[in-house]
């Protein structure tokens, strides 16, 4: 594998992940950009008595207002076939205004309302609503001209402001920008600044990480055991080569190391297949996981690692969980001492 350093590798993966956040976050933006969001937030208060016209002009696509005496006009609202509405006027001192208001579930239309706040879109007539003030008219014994007249050419849809399949998009979509928008920085700042990947950042128990990955990318360039897939040996390192997260282990501080297995399904080969990971512990309590490799990868550099260094823990058994968990406690306790022991030279 030629590759100029481990802190290179990480910006190529950064810079090639960095695809996958941007197309999310465009796409959300363009469902965004097509839900009236912004204009839902922006409810102009408009007066009972003031026409609707005025908040059209202003490109205002809703309205709140509080009426009062409002009046059932006998016909109800229906969208696809479901009564979603019913139709309500309102008049005072020669002006009429319709709304159009949400049912109550399992109860029938109030013939009044004393006095009610309503939100909606400012809908313009069409020709239910039309018909509407010309049947309303013959029952106020009114000319349609003359209804019409001091009707507002507008009415208040309260039914079709912001409703629950859109507010559930709505949220959905901003969920997903933010996480789109965190995966870009993420992504932009490791991109930036490799120092800050857990990679590096790991290093920093087992002494200079500056140093410690000099050391490695030297190892690599000149001193390779074995490169097995994405992993390579170098006498003093296990390198893993990795899209999700790669790994520099420092093989003095290995205690166990042990194998496992799983089935994962492959889609070029359109069936499932075994796959192995290996798992390494270190003395600081790391575990490192090297996922969804070949068992010949695995085997061979389990081999060499027999061979070369023969003092670590291989394979999983019970007793080698007991061995290794009573030595990291032991090395817990004892770096807590040395810490207490230099704070009380401090003093």
């Amino acid at each position: 594998m030629e590759q100029k350093s481990v802190l290179h590798y990480i910006r190529i993966c950064q810079l090639k992940r960095f695809f996958y956040p941007l197309v999310l976050f465009v796409l959300t933006m363009l469902v965004l950009l097509n839900i009236p969001m912004i204009k839902y937030f922006h409810v102009e208060q408009v007066a009972a008595n003031t026409p609707l016209s005025s908040a059209v002009n202003r490109n205002n696509a809703y309205a709140r207002t509080t009426a009062s005496d409002l009046y059932y006009t006998g016909t109800d609202y229906y969208l696809d076939g479901v009564l979603t509405g019913h139709y309500y006027y309102q008049l005072i001192d020669g002006y009429c205004r319709f709304y159009i208001l949400r049912p109550t579930a399992g109860k029938p239309a109030d013939t009044y309302i004393e006095s009610k706040t309503i939100t909606g879109r400012v809908v313009k007539f069409d020709d239910t609503a039309t018909a509407l003030i010309r049947e309303f008219a013959e029952d106020l014994e009114w000319s349609t001209e003359g209804l019409m007249s001091i009707s507002d050419p507008y009415l208040i849809n309260e039914v079709v402001y912001f409703s629950l399949s859109q507010g559930i998009l709505l949220v959905i979509t901003l969920i997903l920008a933010l996480i789109s928008l965190i995966g870009l920085l993420y992504t932009l700042v490791l991109l930036i600044c490799p120092k800050l990947s857990l990679t590096y950042l790991r290093l920093k128990k087992y002494g200079e990480a500056s140093k410690i990955m000099q050391d490695a990318d030297a190892e690599l360039r000149d001193r390779k055991i074995l490169e097995e897939g994405s992993m390579v040996l170098t006498p003093k390192y296990l390198v893993e080569f990795s899209p999700d997260a790669s790994a520099v282990i420092p093989l003095e501080s290995v205690l166990w190391i042990f194998k496992t297995t799983r089935m994962k399904y492959v889609l070029k080969e359109r069936r499932e297949r075994m796959f192995f990971t290996l798992r390494i512990v270190t003395i600081a309590g790391d575990t490192f996981i090297i996922k969804d490799k070949k068992k010949a990868d695995i085997d061979q550099i389990e081999n060499v690692l027999t061979e070369r260094y023969p003092n670590f823990f291989y394979g999983y058994s019970d007793e080698h969980d007991k061995m290794v968990r009573y030595i990291l406690r032991e090395s817990k306790r004892e770096l807590k001492a040395n810490k207490e022991k230099n704070k009380k030279k401090q003093k």
